[in-house]
């Protein structure tokens, strides 16, 4: 893979609680009742290494853990290759990478990531944490807590900052099909469709 970016490549990000998982599906099935095809990556994957990935993350070393994230990415990556009539849309990416590393440099996860593809536009599914313990603590594992949460979305603003024609903020307190309609719209417009 090379550092660039692909031009039908999309990806959600934001904290956990933040709605992507819930957007990825709303989003495909929008777009494919515009007869488009979309692919719905997620990292890490539902493949075994990605749940080995999910089940352990909290006891790797952080080397490995980063390692075996890659190599997840990657993979999912292979699976869409040469689906250029494709949209593909990731649930978390490599901006989660940074974000979910509290002890990683944004420098850091720069270079780490550097040989994969950056996605046309990522959507920063934007909430605070209190707003998420508040309304949507039934989406949470019980390992999330609202301090972590609050530095993960600091760290999302970080990119913002570093990246603001990449990186798109959404309100994600809105009504959920407001949400998946902006990024929609966004999507077609990109795609000059």
């Amino acid at each position: 893979f090379m550092s660039e970016t692909i031009d039908n490549m999309f990806s959600l990000e934001g904290p956990d609680g933040s709605g992507k998982s819930t957007q990825a599906k709303l989003i495909k099935e929008a777009l494919e009742g515009n007869i488009m095809r979309v692919e719905l990556l997620k990292s890490p994957d539902t493949t075994l290494l990605g749940e080995f990935i999910r089940a352990n993350v909290g006891n790797l070393e952080p080397w490995l853990r980063d390692k075996l994230f890659l190599l997840d990415i990657e993979a999912s990556l292979k699976k869409v290759e040469g689906k250029k009539d494709h949209i593909i849309v990731w649930d978390r990416y490599i901006d989660s990478f940074y974000a979910s590393n509290k002890e990683m440099s944004i420098e850091a996860a720069e270079v780490l990531t550097a040989r994969l593809p950056k996605p046309k536009k990522t959507f920063f599914l934007d909430i605070s944490s209190q707003h998420i313990f508040s309304e949507r603590r039934e989406t949470l594992d019980h390992h999330s807590i609202p301090e972590w949460l609050q530095q993960k979305s600091e760290r999302y603003y970080e990119i913002l900052r570093r990246e603001p024609e990449r990186v798109m903020r959404i309100d994600a307190r809105r009504p959920i099909l407001e949400i998946t309609q902006q990024i929609v719209v966004e999507i077609k417009k990109i795609l000059g469709r």
